[in-house]
């Protein structure tokens, strides 16, 4: 009765091949503000939702895409001002409401957030959200309503191993923040971090890591890695990534979810404790699959020494 973001971004790819909406920043957008109880999943009377923000953000992103000439995925004040045409003639003071640090250069989640609060209508294709839904059964689907999210949950306890995972000197790990924070304003957003990790360590470019490294370094729930808190997006990444391995290497078959065959066939070290009955232990919902999520949280509260160590190539 849940669905990750694996899952959707899966789904993504199978259900709408027939529509290029394969952008992982849309769809990282769309499950973010389909997961209104902020689970970290899109449930089904959640869906509905998600079923319009995958359509609403691609547009976003298609006409994003269209203005930032250089392909760096920021536009900068030029680029706005020359895709007037693009935007509706909006104009130079527009700009810098969008960018409300005055760095300059406005992300695509900026964009995102002056859109749903300025402009909310602005690339919804009701024909188009009407045939993307036609394909599915959404009968608890509700409109978009641009409400304020609930209340997040206070952030777990980091686990001692995560703790102890090797980064780089505080100086280094600062002037890399920076190095990923062009405009300066001291938080680095989902769309940074991934094109950070992508051009700085293209060994640790495995989606639903980086989108649980991010998670769980939000410590505040702002929605943004700080520079307080980028220590700990550094040592999750890390340990996400080698949770990621291991979660790819059970699943044989490829489908991002792992059977309990498949978990008992892996012959993991469970410190002497019975196959089955860890895969029930993270399998909560009964469901007979265990998703990257699920994983995770298991991890995290049972054995979180468990992939600690690094491939020798996949480490700062």
């Amino acid at each position: 009765g849940k669905l990750s973001l694996a899952e959707l971004d899966k789904g993504v790819l199978t259900l709408f091949s027939d529509k290029d909406f394969n952008h992982k920043p849309a769809i990282m957008a769309a499950y973010k503000a389909a997961d209104r109880s902020g689970n970290g999943f899109v449930e089904r009377r959640e869906f509905g939702y998600f079923l319009r923000y995958i359509v609403y953000y691609n547009n976003l992103w298609a006409l994003f895409s269209a203005v930032d000439d250089d392909g760096d995925r920021r536009i900068s004040k030029e680029e706005f001002i020359k895709s007037s045409d693009k935007l509706e003639g909006l104009n130079e003071s527009v700009f810098t409401e969008i960018d409300v640090n005055g760095g300059g250069i406005i992300l695509f989640d900026e964009l995102c957030h002056w859109m749903a609060v300025n402009k909310s209508t602005w690339g919804v294709d009701d024909a188009e959200v009407a045939a993307t839904t036609a394909k599915i059964d959404a009968k608890e689907a509700a409109p978009i309503q641009h409400s304020e999210p609930e209340k997040q949950a206070e952030p777990e306890l980091i686990p001692e191993a995560v703790q102890n995972i090797a980064v780089p000197p505080k100086a280094e790990a600062m002037a890399l923040f920076d190095s990923l924070d062009p405009n300066s304003n001291g938080r680095l957003s989902l769309a940074e971090l991934d094109k950070g990790i992508i051009q700085c360590y293209p060994q640790f470019n495995n989606k639903p890591a980086i989108m649980a490294a991010y998670k769980a370094a939000d410590r505040n729930g702002d929605g943004f890695i700080r520079r307080s808190e980028f220590g700990f997006f550094l040592r999750f990444i890390q340990y996400y990534n080698n949770l990621w391995h291991v979660f790819e290497g059970v699943d044989t078959d490829g489908d991002r979810r792992i059977t309990k065959e498949e978990f008992e066939a892996a012959q993991l070290e469970l410190n002497g404790n019975d196959a089955a009955q860890v895969f029930d232990e993270m399998d909560k919902n009964g469901g007979g699959k265990v998703l990257f999520g699920e994983l995770c949280q298991w991890m995290a509260t049972n054995k979180s020494d468990w992939a600690v160590g690094a491939k020798e190539d996949e480490v700062f």
